[in-house]
């Protein structure tokens, strides 16, 4: 029988195995300039299961892990922990350490990551989501919105300083942690 430490470090792999490959998604789908929404939920996807990776420990227990299974707005809440863990190893950028300010728009993309998922939406105040369509007022009237049309205001965010710089450190994290898992 495996002891639960195992059990913890066994999880941890396969969300960052999983972090990995999603992130792999992302990164097709962005070469081939498919619309925003499928890019999007694969880059979701990879953070959210990269984040999942970073919780999971030896420590975790199967009630923590049944839970993470389930699970979702993981991204705001672990995102700027990776971020900051990270910074200064992914030597993306020149800074030692991430301003103020730089944190607090970073952290504004990690809440329009996670309010990606169709589970999240914001109590009810966020009908967007890159997966299935929702009810909204176009020029007055109710609509249908497909997410396929739809623009999302965190696609842009991601291709400014900020966004690459999110992006760079959460590809640096999930090779670390798929390589940390691989010797542990």
């Amino acid at each position: 029988m495996r002891s639960p430490k195992r059990r913890g470090l066994e999880w941890r792999i396969a969300f960052a195995r999983q972090s990995q490959s999603d992130r792999d998604v992302y990164g097709h789908l962005c070469r081939m300039g498919v619309a925003a929404c499928h890019r999007l939920h694969a880059l979701q996807m990879f953070l959210e299961k990269l984040a999942k990776a970073f919780l999971c420990s030896a420590q975790s227990t199967p009630e923590e892990i049944a839970e993470l299974q389930k699970s979702h707005k993981v991204i705001e809440k672990v995102l700027p922990q990776i971020v900051q863990h990270y910074w200064a190893d992914a030597k993306v950028v020149s800074a030692a350490s991430p301003g103020a300010s730089r944190i607090q728009r970073i952290r504004s993309i990690y809440r329009e990551l996670d309010l990606l998922a169709p589970a999240v939406a914001d109590d009810g105040r966020r009908k967007d989501n890159c997966e299935y369509p929702w009810r909204a007022q176009r020029q007055q009237s109710p609509v249908v919105v497909c997410p396929r049309d739809e623009s999302f205001r965190v696609d842009d965010r991601l291709n400014n300083t900020d966004g690459v710089t999110l992006l760079k450190i959460a590809s640096f994290a999930c090779e670390q942690l798929t390589q940390s898992t691989n010797s542990d």
